[in-house]
């Protein structure tokens, strides 16, 4: 098992685990009612194109950023 930093919250995953299963098993971590749509890992954002290819590392600091409102 490896610890990654999910919005600043420690995880527990699998060694190597790819970034769709990451996100599956984090699917209850943020409102349900707005959509992720940028995902960054220690500050570098990831094309939705490489999340296939994406490898979550131990120590990984992961952020799921959703759309705000404001001005």
């Amino acid at each position: 098992m490896i610890t990654v930093w999910l919005n600043n919250e420690a995880k527990q995953l699998a060694a190597s685990t790819p970034l769709p299963r990451a996100l599956s098993e984090w699917a209850g971590e943020w409102d349900n009612d707005s959509e992720v749509f940028a995902i960054a890992i220690n500050e570098n954002f990831v094309p939705k194109s490489q999340y296939g290819a994406t490898r979550i590392n131990d120590g990984d600091r992961i952020e799921l950023l959703a759309p705000m409102q404001g001005g």
